[in-house]
């Protein structure tokens, strides 16, 4: 096989609530928001029912979702505090996707790159999406190959 069956990976930090001051948030946290929905708005077909503010401080790749993890707790270390108490008010929880295109395929995540988090209180959620390819199965590219030449006579 010359490809492999890791997958890419995001890791980010999520809050959700009601009137949600980014501004002040990301000044608190020490980092901008990738991404800021407000109540009612239109996103992937769906009307927000709560503002929802994202930080990603780690780029979208293939890296191991420990290692995103761990620049995740770091960049947010000096605030876990300010989190801590934004808790009370919103749902705060650090978000790990993970996307392969193999049906068997893996990741792991160590406890120093969680530990702060879960110190914090913080909840970590977890989605993995799998295409089901099987290597060696007739979905596997290097499978697919054109018709043997007893086939064309």
């Amino acid at each position: 096989m010359t490809g492999t069956n890791e997958g890419n990976s995001v890791v980010c930090l999520r809050i959700i609530g009601e009137s949600l001051d980014s501004t002040l948030i990301s000044s608190r946290l020490g980092i901008s928001a990738k991404s800021v929905r407000r109540k009612g708005e239109r996103h992937l077909g769906h009307t927000q029912e709560q503002d929802v503010v994202i930080y990603e401080v780690a780029p979208r790749s293939s890296r191991e979702l420990s290692d995103q993890l761990t620049v995740l707790q770091e960049a947010l270390t000096p605030a876990l505090d300010f989190l801590t108490e934004l808790k009370k008010t919103a749902n705060v929880h650090v978000y790990c996707s993970f996307v392969t295109d193999w049906a068997q395929s893996g990741f792991a995540i160590t406890p120093g790159s969680i530990k702060k988090f879960v110190d914090a209180g913080l909840n970590i959620e977890i989605s993995i999406f799998s295409w089901g390819l099987v290597e060696g199965g007739e979905d596997d590219p290097e499978q697919q190959q054109g018709p043997s030449e007893s086939a064309l006579g």
